[in-house]
């Protein structure tokens, strides 16, 4: 009987969050079981520079922005804007 229970804590669902470089813009999905704070590698530049974007934070958007590429910078935010709509339509 005990063989038939399953630990709901091991099967948590991932998280997809749209991340982007600081240091060369590229964005991409990851999706990985929710973890705080959590920087990555970029697949483009290899730089451990890779944040959640966060359109909310005016620190992380100010901070986003002063790096180079601002054309691209300005693409990986309203990519990101458009996927927060289609994830969430009431938005």
């Amino acid at each position: 009987m005990g063989s038939n229970v399953v630990n709901l804590d091991e099967r948590s669902s991932h998280a997809a969050i749209h991340y982007a470089c600081m240091a060369c813009a590229h964005d991409w999905n990851a999706a990985f079981p929710p973890t705080p704070d959590l920087s990555l590698e970029c697949p483009q530049c290899h730089a451990p520079a890779g944040e959640p974007v966060a359109l909310d934070d005016w620190d992380w958007f100010t901070r986003f922005m002063t790096g180079p590429n601002h054309d691209k910078r300005t693409l990986v935010l309203l990519n990101a804007a458009r996927q927060a709509r289609k994830n969430n339509p009431r938005t």
